[in-house]
């Protein structure tokens, strides 16, 4: 383990994020298209909680994250690209 490898593991241990918790905190359950996302205002992510989802004139948010690109198709649903990372509250 290098210098820097230690360093990242100590900060770690202290500050703890369960990253499924984080990425299941992006997910929600079914296939919503960004017109479907737009009349939601508090939808159940997979994590557990609940999302806050507000538009004002094009911009679509989630807690505060603002979408940049949505609809974008992939296997096992549909994307929306964020502008940055949602942490969940701590429960």
């Amino acid at each position: 383990m290098s210098n820097n490898d230690s360093h990242v593991a100590r900060a770690g241990s202290k500050n703890l994020v369960d990253t499924a918790a984080v990425v299941k905190y992006h997910v929600m359950a079914g296939r919503a298209s960004g017109s479907d996302v737009e009349k939601l205002t508090a939808p159940k992510m997979m994590q557990g909680q609940t999302a806050t989802v507000t538009k004002d004139g094009n911009k679509l948010q989630s807690d505060g994250a603002t979408a940049m690109e949505t609809d974008i198709a992939s296997s096992n649903g549909l994307i929306r690209a964020i502008d940055r990372v949602n942490v969940p509250a701590k429960q």
